[in-house]
Formats: structure tokens, C-alpha cells, sequence
């Protein structure tokens, strides 16, 4: 077919083309993002539970007080919904579903049983379907419960626990200034107790009595707060420090948080025993200047009273020549 010379092969096609041009412009972008402005994206809490020494004891009555615990929390963190999910060791999904049946006979129509796992597969209760997922998946259980229902996932969480008697004391570092989170663990002895912090939680109380009364716990706790006061009060806590992390408290002379570690109650017998050391050790090699040495004061009059409740006679004296020598050397700095 001969062209025209405007290019055209036909005056029927130019014509539709110039009307199709003057049908008003759909701008898809705007109405795109102004639907977006209109879809909520759900959110949620959710809650990973250990079986042997944290669920132990669980029956309908205390089941139902956690899905009651759990819906408390749900509000706080302005979440559509929340969560339960299993973890263990176990290498089947056996004991797993024993206990979701309690569960799902008290849950509310806001919590809901997720995705459970166990050494080498995952549980879907609702499905009643039982998933192998290789050798040696679910080594890891926070790892495994962070990729499913923490991390970048939809619906976005707005707060998880960690509910295990033997997990990993150090695990909510990972977490302590980017997310609201809980780890609890019941079953415990007295000196896990005494690390006890904002974050991290222990009890003697024994299986699933041990849970509820550490959430009832925190909930008293964060009652007032708002999340980002929570938020805030996970920055600024203080935690029970290795004896390495003291000891490199002491050789960058940070008296500052070592008089808050004292005054607050973290340290146990080893730190003051260490720090007095330490201490020794430290200022051999430098005279404190006049602010450190208030700070040091402050520990020192901690770590008199603990050693005359301890009826450590030796180191009271230790404490208190040591610091008669500082206060010199002070004063002498100062001429």
C-alpha cells in the first residue's frame, strides 16, 4: 500500500488515531498511589513457645489467661492480630499438635495458631499438615521464627517474644534497639534471676505457670508506656555484663555506667570482686581526673556496702586505703 507524504497509509487511520488522542489522559499513577493511601497493611504480634520446660503444666484455664495476655498485648502494640507458634528440638511434630489442641479451644478471634516447627520440618495446624523441610532445618528457632514472622515480613510485626527455658541469655541484644520484643524463661534457678532486665526475664516458677507470670510481669510494666517509651526503655537498660564486658568497662574507664551497673543492682558477687581488681590494676597506670573520681567514689561506697554484708573485712579495708590513695594523687595532680 502507497504511503501518503504525512506518512499516513490511509485518511481513515489518521482520523482514529487523532480521536483516540483526544480522549482524556488516565493518569494510572495517581490513582495508583491514592489507592494505596487507602489499603491498610495488617499487622501483627506473635509469640514462639518451647515444649519441654516451658509449656510444661498447660491446661484450658492457663490457656485461656495467655490468649487473654496475648490480646492485651496485641492492643498495646496497635496489632490486627497475633500469633502463636511452636519451636523445638524434637524431631517431630508429635507433642506439637497435643498442645496446639489445647490452645485452639481458648483462642479469641484475634490470636491465632501459626506455623510451628520442629527439628527438620514444620506443623500447620490448621492444615493438619506436617512438612519436611530437610536435615537440620530448625537448628537455629530464632532464626527460624525471626524469617517467618519477624523480619521484613507482611503482615509487619509489631512485637514478638521469645518464650524458652533455655535459650540464649544474650539473644535480645540482637533486637534491644530496633524492635519491641520479650524473652521469657521459665524453669530457671536463683542466679538466672538475678539477670534479670526490661528485656530479659527469668523465674524460678516452673513450666507454664513460670509464662504467665513473667507476661504478667512486663504487661504491669509497660502499662503506662507508650511504644515508643517501650522502645526507649530498651536502649537506655542496663543488662548483666560477661566478665570480659566488664572488664573492658573498667580499661576505657567508663565509671559513668559502672556507677549506674552498681547502683542499679546488675552486678553479682564476681563483678565486685573483678572490679575492685580491676580497678587497682587500671589506676596503677594513670591518676583519674577529678569528675572520674566522683564517679569512682560512688562505686567505691557500693562496693564497701556489699563487702560488709558479705563481712569481707579485707576488702572493705582494701577499698577504702585504695581509695584514700586516689584522693591524693588527685589533689597532688592538682599542684
Amino acid at each position: 500500500m502507497k504511503r501518503r507524504q504525512d506518512g499516513w497509509v490511509s485518511e481513515y487511520r489518521r482520523q482514529k488515531f487523532l480521536e483516540s488522542r483526544k480522549k482524556p489522559f488516565r493518569d494510572f499513577s495517581v490513582n495508583y498511589l491514592g489507592d494505596m493511601d487507602k489499603i491498610k497493611i495488617p499487622s501483627r504480634i506473635a509469640v514462639m513457645l518451647d515444649l519441654d520446660g516451658t509449656i510444661d503444666g498447660i491446661d484450658d484455664e492457663k490457656a485461656s489467661a495467655f490468649i487473654r495476655q496475648l490480646d492485651y498485648l496485641r492492643e498495646k502494640f496497635q496489632a490486627d492480630e497475633g500469633i502463636i507458634s511452636i519451636s523445638t528440638h524434637h524431631d517431630n511434630a508429635c507433642k506439637i499438635k497435643s498442645v496446639l489442641d489445647i490452645m485452639a479451644r481458648n483462642l479469641s478471634s484475634t490470636i491465632k495458631i501459626g506455623m510451628s516447627f520442629y527439628y527438620g520440618g514444620t506443623y500447620d495446624y490448621e492444615k493438619q499438615l506436617d512438612l519436611s523441610c530437610g536435615m537440620g532445618f530448625n537448628r537455629d528457632k530464632v532464626e527460624t521464627f525471626d524469617c517467618y514472622y519477624v523480619r521484613d515480613t507482611i503482615p509487619t510485626n509489631k512485637w514478638f517474644a521469645i518464650i524458652d527455658d533455655g535459650i540464649d541469655d544474650s539473644i535480645y541484644l540482637k533486637y534491644q534497639n530496633s524492635h519491641p520484643m520479650l524473652v521469657c524463661k521459665p524453669s530457671q534457678n536463683e542466679r538466672s534471676v538475678t539477670k534479670n532486665n526490661f528485656m530479659r526475664r527469668a523465674t524460678i516458677t516452673k513450666g507454664f505457670d513460670g509464662v504467665l507470670e513473667l507476661l504478667e510481669e512486663y504487661i504491669e510494666e509497660i502499662k503506662g508506656l507508650s511504644i515508643s517509651q517501650i522502645l526507649g526503655m530498651q536502649f537506655d537498660m542496663i543488662t548483666h555484663l560477661s566478665c570480659f564486658e566488664l572488664v573492658e568497662k573498667i580499661r576505657k574507664r567508663d565509671y559513668r555506667f559502672l556507677e549506674r551497673y552498681f547502683k542499679e543492682g546488675y552486678a553479682d558477687d564476681d563483678d565486685y570482686d573483678d572490679t575492685l581488681g580491676w580497678l587497682l590494676l587500671t589506676n596503677s597506670k594513670g591518676t583519674p581526673s577529678k569528675e572520674e573520681l566522683i564517679y569512682l567514689s560512688r562505686i567505691f561506697s557500693f562496693m564497701i556496702g556489699h563487702f560488709e554484708e558479705k563481712k569481707e573485712d579485707k576488702n572493705v579495708q582494701k577499698v577504702l586505703q585504695y581509695q584514700k590513695d586516689l584522693e591524693k594523687l588527685v589533689e597532688g595532680g592538682k599542684d
